[in-house]
């Protein structure tokens, strides 16, 4: 094997385990920003139990992806409406809070070029309105590292 492709193979060797030792240590909570639908809902995500399950690229950009358990704490809802989000679906209680946790693992990828990462994997909250159409009302891409 020559000098570069070594150096290349080391290179994104400690990328991904960088990337793993940083969001291992950093699993926690996060805000889901309003998109307006639903003016006073607030939201908060939390992730847990972090693992590394794949890293692919380059050290010049490429994917990480990571496996955990997901959690959505709502507020400021309608009450009594029905609600799906990236941890679950969930009907709203009559003061307007919910709550999802994910029964399954969440996978959430990274994109990163250059070091910087540029992409991320959503966490969405939305209304199942009556007709069956789904109106967004929380929405952040999970911070890196969570």
């Amino acid at each position: 094997m020559n000098t570069m492709k070594r150096f290349g193979l080391a290179a994104l060797l400690a990328i991904g385990a960088t990337l793993c030792a940083s969001a291992a240590a950093r699993a926690g909570t996060f805000d889901l920003t309003p998109t307006g639908a639903e003016p006073g809902a607030t939201g908060q995500a939390t992730i847990e139990t972090l693992a590394l399950v794949d890293s692919s690229g380059t050290p010049a950009g490429g994917e990480v992806t990571f496996r955990g358990s997901l959690s959505v704490q709502c507020q400021g809802l309608t009450p009594g409406a029905t609600y799906w989000s990236s941890a679950g679906t969930f009907k709203a209680k009559r003061d307007g809070t919910g709550t999802a946790l994910l029964r399954r693992t969440f996978f959430f990828t990274y994109t990163y070029y250059l070091g910087y990462v540029v992409d991320s994997t959503p966490v969405i909250v939305a209304r199942i309105n009556p007709d069956g159409s789904q109106t967004a009302v929380l929405y952040a891409n999970v911070p890196y590292p969570p």
